[in-house]
């Protein structure tokens, strides 16, 4: 059970889609606005994940209130901001928030970009990164969420454009919290009632229902459930702090310390260096950090940073200020900076432990190393700019962490060391040479974690000798690095180099391959980077080797010598053409990346990787074939461990061998020269399938029946018309792309969950899907020539219902259209985007729905002239709730308009017979959440929508025989026909007259 899978996510997408309207032209600022611990990062990062390919370029900028308490700080997010959109390095190009604005402006008015920026708090946030819709190309969208609808409405986001999460209901809060507390969507036999009490303490908020099913995740007892029960019931409803401080106060002491820790100085850091911290204060991170994940306290996102939510990280701090709220001397932590100032001023301040201070917010402030005379416990300091000042012989003897960020002098104070140091970083300083002019007898004894990162002046490093113990060495993005001093030899405790974006770097030192110790040297970025030396071998214990993105174009067969190496990432390496020929030497080698690259063969010796899992080869568009084994021909026997095999868009490749029985994922997609795949039958361990648009297969390789792992399967099979007869047992997610000949598929596996057909144009017929008792999504675009799906009653855990551009599906010959205007103008809607509710009653459901819309003309064009408009494209979406469970629906309907007199409303009345929404039979009780948009919003405006149950009494046959709609039909003044008109579907200049007509397709 994945308990981070977001409960209702895709009605909350749905919505969001509704309001962007990917389709309309415009630069449009959508926004979510709600409470802490509601989900809107989880709502705004589902919608970005769905959506960011269809833009030329997108960024997502994570906790910009956290990332920008300084308006140095926007200068930062503006960089990251126009790199992530360009897709270089942006840096020298923006000194200020000024010039970050016009750079933004000038480079992005012409693209098509979505940018989200993520818990905003104040206007300068959304003025320096997305100030206007002028910023930014036609079809830019910018979603921005918020804790405070002003910020929304100050800044271009109109009020029908904010989106507000509610807080889950009663259901949803119980199969949140039974995820967590039980690792399954519904208590334990005997824990329903208990359960359900303890939901209503957290009261709908998502954060805090996975703090306490995993409090209790390890507890079996009713008895102790009953005793935590009492505990909870007694906080005040509304006091989300005291419920959660529950879970604080059950932490043994250390783990109650480096909460505390992470609550006020270690939110978003690397835990990797917090380990540091937490080891030498003899707090055993490596045991008591993975409690607080158990119990949801914390999280570690990006594979290693850590993340606390703003709740609890404003619940921790909280708890720190009850140590004595009116003395802040007597605290063991301290964050605000005017505070901070103000103690220590003071004497007495032994009780200090950590302290944050913030000079780029409060330049007129300074302190010296003599002002820290008083805090004799401290071992934490976080200084921000440049404010400290003096020399540093008065520093506090047990400072075990220190971070000075921004810090602005050339080159650090010669007396600048500190004996029981762990961790220093000057990461972001103007400092260009480190430690010149020191005395060579002062060392860091005790430094584990050098951190000089984004020093974009630093041209040459330290000397090295004087951090002898030091394990990890950080010269990330010092942009003007050309030399690293020799004396990095002598790390012989060093496991871990950091020269990503190094840019001016074109060599290692020779001392550089003494390192024996080193586990991971990262060179991503170094494009100055063109050779890499055979001394290269001598790194006898590394382990993982990044060189995306580098010159280089051909590796040293010295790397053969590395047999622990077991990560080898060379993407993006354009130039490399040339693998070394001994890789086989490489017993460890687990993971190769080798895509983007210009690779044109592998190495004879490559199918003897024997540890490999996984192998990445996407988009490398010269590489032709695969080694042969010459006693055995293609027999890939070498590659017995291989799990994941990735040749997408190979576009040259002509065979891949036969293929070990360990793999377990194969994307063949896009290998347009591929003309041969003997047999799938050995592929025994196989659970995705990726395979398609090989211009030269006409049939499927033979052994597809017998992939009996076989979980996941997307086909885009250009020449094939139909698929294998017999279903593979265990298929649970089957996905049909531009497979455009296929004109029918078989009966499908029992096992089915997701089935999902796109662009299958001759497609005409369905299995019936009765049998698919399990199946939860069902998505078809743009199948034309499908016109019923059989078996959707049967459907009983089916939660996502799309169905798009299939018009011979959503067609219905029961409708009415025609003109006229409102008859009361306080209908009349304003925006894009309409909300509705329904709920089928017991004598509704053999009648039907029946939805009425009205829209009118918008655009300034010569189409009333010409008598030809636009069709209109009606987006649907929906929410079933059905029996304590939801199905989120996706449709679109489109209505062909004629219109006579553009100055009237055009009225569309669309009947759902046998209550069936677009092909989904209804229930009694469902009850029906809507939301509708049009497509072409520049062509139409949306004036009227309704959606009404019909019953008996609703239904007045008329002259023709066919339906009267009264429920809808009275809010309408219809402009009837002449009698002598004659019904017709293309209406011309000929034919001016205002009309109606019922029935007409």
């Amino acid at each position: 059970m994945n308990v981070e899978q977001p409960i209702g996510i895709e009605f909350h997408v749905q919505y969001m889609l509704s309001l962007l309207n990917l389709d309309a032209m415009d630069v449009r600022f959508v926004g979510i606005w709600g409470m802490s611990g509601i989900g809107k990062t989880t709502i705004v990062k589902a919608v970005y994940e769905r959506i960011f390919n269809k833009f030329t370029g997108s960024s997502f900028l994570e906790d910009v209130k956290e990332h920008a308490t300084k308006r140095k700080d926007l200068v930062i997010l503006q960089r990251q901001l126009a790199s992530r959109i360009l897709k270089k390095k942006i840096k020298m190009e923006i000194s200020n928030v000024s010039e970050g604005s016009t750079f933004i402006k000038k480079r992005m008015e012409q693209r098509k970009v979505l940018i989200i920026l993520d818990d905003v708090n104040n206007d300068d946030q959304i003025k320096a990164l997305a100030g206007d819709t002028n910023w930014f190309g036609k079809g830019s969208r910018i979603i921005i969420t918020t804790t405070c609808e002003d910020i929304l409405t100050r800044n271009k986001v109109d009020r029908d454009r904010i989106y507000k999460p509610q807080l889950l209901d009663e259901e949803q809060s119980l199969q949140l919290f039974s995820r967590h507390a039980f690792l399954q969507d519904q208590p334990l036999d005997g824990f329903l009632q208990l359960s359900c009490e303890m939901v209503k303490c957290a009261q709908g908020l998502p954060l805090a229902l996975g703090v306490l099913g995993s409090s209790l995740i390890d507890n079996n007892s009713i008895k102790k459930w009953k005793s935590e029960l009492k505990k909870y019931e007694r906080i005040p409803h509304g006091d989300i702090h005291k419920t959660l401080k529950i879970s604080f106060e059950e932490l043994t002491l250390e783990q109650q310390s480096v909460f505390l820790d992470i609550a006020c100085f270690f939110n978003g850091v690397d835990k990797r260096i917090a380990f540091y911290y937490w080891e030498s204060l003899d707090l055993h991170p490596q045991t008591e950090f993975p409690v607080l994940i158990r119990r949801s306290l914390v999280k570690i996102v990006d594979e290693k940073k850590i993340w606390m939510h703003n709740q609890l990280q404003s619940m921790g701090r909280r708890i720190v200020y009850e140590e004595n709220p009116k003395d802040p001397a007597k605290r063991s932590r301290l964050w605000k900076h005017k505070e901070v100032m103000e103690v220590l001023k003071e004497m007495g301040c032994h009780n200090i432990e950590g302290i944050l201070l913030n000079f780029e917010k409060n330049i007129e402030d300074s302190l010296s190393s003599e002002d820290f005379k008083s805090v004799s416990k401290l071992r934490l300091l976080n200084v921000n700019g440049s404010g400290l000042k003096g020399d540093f012989k008065h520093f506090p003897p047990r400072l075990r962490c220190l971070f000075w960020q921004r810090c602005n002098f050339d080159m650090p104070p010669t007396d600048f060391h500190h004996e029981e140091l762990v961790i220093l970083d000057l990461s972001h300083s103007n400092t260009e040479e480190a430690w010149k002019y020191s005395p060579q007898n002062k060392e860091f004894k005790e430094l584990k974690v050098l951190n000089l990162s984004e020093c974009s002046c630093l041209v040459r490093t330290p000397d090295f000798s004087r951090f002898p113990n030091l394990e990890r060495l950080i010269l990330e993005g010092c942009c003007e690095l050309v030399d690293i001093h020799e004396s990095i030899g002598i790390l012989k405790g060093l496991v871990y180099l950091d020269l990503r974006s190094c840019s001016k770097l074109k060599e290692l030192p020779g001392k550089t391959f003494q390192l024996t110790a080193l586990k991971n040297l990262v060179l991503t970025g170094c494009k100055s980077l063109e050779n890499l030396p055979e001394s290269f071998g001598c790194l006898k214990s590394l382990v993982k080797l990044s060189l995306n993105s580098t010159h280089i174009s051909k590796l040293p067969d010295a790397l053969g010598l590395l047999e622990k190496l077991e990560i080898l990432n060379a993407m993006d390496c354009i130039y490399l053409v040339k693998l070394p020929r001994t890789m086989a030497k490489m017993r460890r080698l687990q993971h190769i990346n080798f895509s983007r690259t210009g690779i044109e063969s592998l190495p004879d010796d490559f199918l003897m990787l024997s540890s490999l899992v996984k192998l990445e080869l996407a988009k490398c568009r010269k590489l032709q074939c695969f080694p042969e084994d010459r006693q055995q021909g293609y027999s890939g026997s070498g590659l017995c461990k291989l799990q994941v095999l990735n040749l997408e868009h190979c576009k040259k490749l002509e065979s891949i061998p036969k293929l070990s029985s360990s793999l377990c994922k194969l994307n063949v997609i896009g290998c347009s020269s591929l003309h041969k795949y003997d047999d799938f039958s050995n592929l025994k361990n196989l659970k995705e399938l990726f395979f398609g648009q090989c211009n030269n297969m006409v049939d499927m390789p033979s052994g597809f029946g017998k992939l009996s792992s076989l979980d996941k399967l997307v086909l885009s099979l250009v020449n094939c018309d139909s698929l294998p007869p017999n279903p593979i047992s265990g298929l649970r997610h089957l996905a049909l792309v531009e497979c455009q000949k296929l004109v029918s598929l078989p009966e499908l596996p029992s096992s089915l969950m997701r089935l999902h057909l796109h662009s299958c144009h001759s497609l005409e017929r369905l299995p019936n899907l009765s049998n698919l008792k399990i199946l939860e999504e069902l998505k078809l675009e743009g199948c034309e020539k499908i016109t019923e799906i059989q078996g959707l009653e049967q459907l009983k855990f089916l939660r996502l219902y799309e169905v798009t551009s299939c018009h011979h599906l959503t067609v219905t010959t029961k409708k009415v259209q025609g003109q006229g205007t409102l008859k009361d103008e306080s209908y009349e809607l304003h925006g894009d985007v309409i909300h509705t509710e329904v709920k089928i009653g017991d004598n509704d459901i053999n009648m039907g729905l029946v939805m009425g819309l009205a829209i009118s003309y918008s655009r300034n064009t010569n189409q009333y002239l010409s008598g030809v408009f636009d069709d209109c494209m009606l987006q649907v979406a929906a929410s079933i709730l059905r029996n304590g469970r939801r199905i989120h629906c996706r449709n679109d309907l489109l209505i062909k308009v004629h219109l006579i007199d553009v100055s009237e409303l055009f009225i569309y009345i669309h009947y759902f017979e046998g209550c069936k929404w677009f092909g989904l039979p209804l229930q009694r009780g469902d009850v029906i959440e809507a939301v509708m948009k049009l497509d072409y919003i520049q062509t139409w405006n949306l004036k009227f929508f309704h959606l009404s149950v019909l019953n008996n009494e609703d239904m007045h046959p008329v002259v023709d025989q066919q339906p009267r709609f009264q429920k809808v039909e009275d809010f309408f003044n219809w402009i009837d026909k002449d009698d002598e008109f004659e019904e017709t579907t293309q209406l011309t200049l000929s034919t001016l007259r205002l009309y109606r007509t019922h029935g007409c397709n």
